[in-house]
């Protein structure tokens, strides 16, 4: 039906004027996606096309509790794992559709789920040591909350109790829908020796290894993903200080805001990765590299970025695809661009305004 109305008006109505007025409505739709609306939601009482909710104290204590951790990276599971299902977020309200935690707490949450783009490998090691009840496994994971909740209706679903969490991690909050539990010596994300890394966004961290010699493994516990790539960084920054936190003898996090975009993301599509043939598997799931000295000479420093690559395409063609769409337009358009500039110009002529 919408197909042949855009026919029908095609039809009718002439080229340059359809086509501007369509791309603006596509632009206009398009906003709310690229700025994160429509990801993200809103929760506004001005906007009559979004559901109100009201946030409970119960979760704002959480997200409270979290969002003032600046202790370094680290990702929260809740329990039961449901990212989608039926919540009771008060005793007057109901909820059906996507987790609102996410959306308050500023830390990545991690699913149980084959449908998130998880390693199904990753995935089954957490389903198992839940249903195991090997908790204590959680610590070599880049894990740093449990939250076990009571808001959610679900049937057959991986659980655990307060019971079995609170013998391996600290409670640090409870409330009558949650139990937030902290795991207090997480597995950082990285591991290696004389390690520094800064999560700049999560498909972009820099690392530093201190004193480095002979060959040794660099750890990256995400899902693995041959498309994660390694980089030597020419241009090191050396400005953490007092930003710096130690994770453990030998790795700290340089712990700064976040940043989308840092401008150089479209040279590692030219960049030559280093260590790439010693890219494999860590722990079933993992990443791990054999780095060395090898790639800078006399210098005992070796500083990288490990990058997503695919995200460079991403980019790239969202640079073709914009500048395609500015140069259709300018060409469509021209007949009634002449015809402004020639208005405008006799406009000028007569009334002497630009003399």
């Amino acid at each position: 039906m919408v197909s042949f109305m855009l026919f029908y008006s095609a039809s009718k109505v002439k080229k340059n004027i359809f086509l501007t007025v369509l791309s603006v409505a596509l632009l206009g739709q398009s906003f709310f996606l690229l700025n994160g609306t429509a990801i993200y939601g809103q929760n506004v009482n001005q906007y009559y096309y979004d559901r109100i909710i009201n946030i409970p104290e119960d979760y704002g204590q959480v997200s409270e509790l979290i969002n003032n951790d600046d202790g370094g990276f680290g990702y929260v599971l809740p329990i039961p794992p449901v990212e989608y299902g039926y919540y009771k977020i008060s005793s007057e309200e109901n909820h059906i559709g996507q987790d609102i935690l996410p959306k308050l707490i500023s830390a990545p949450f991690i699913y149980i789920s084959p449908n998130l783009g998880i390693n199904e490998k990753t995935t089954t090691l957490l389903y198992n040591t839940i249903k195991n009840n090997n908790l204590n496994a959680l610590r070599n994971l880049p894990i740093k909350y449990v939250i076990l909740r009571r808001d959610v209706a679900c049937i057959d679903c991986l659980d655990s109790s307060d019971e079995q969490l609170a013998k391996e991690f600290s409670l640090a909050l409870r409330n009558e829908t949650f139990s937030v539990y902290k795991i207090d010596s997480p597995s950082s994300l990285f591991r290696s020796t004389n390690v520094k890394y800064e999560v700049i966004n999560p498909i972009k961290y820099k690392l530093t290894i201190s004193g480095i010699s002979n060959r040794q493994d660099l750890d990256f516990l995400l899902s693995f993903n041959k498309n994660w790539k390694l980089y030597l960084d020419i241009n090191p920054d050396d400005s953490c200080a007092g930003n710096e936190i130690g994770l453990n003898p030998s790795t700290s996090e340089c712990v700064r805001n976040k940043k989308f975009l840092e401008g150089d993301e479209l040279m590692y599509l030219f960049k030559k990765p280093v260590f790439d043939s010693t890219h494999n598997l860590y722990d079933g799931y993992g990443n791990k590299w054999a780095v060395d000295s090898s790639v800078i000479g006399s210098s005992s420093e070796l500083n990288l970025i490990l990058f997503y690559q695919p995200q460079a395409w991403f980019y790239l063609l969202s640079v073709i695809s914009f500048l395609s769409f500015s140069v259709y337009m300018l060409f469509v358009n021209i007949d009634l661009i002449r015809n402004v500039y020639m208005r405008l110009k006799e406009y000028s002529i007569t009334t002497g305004i630009f003399k």
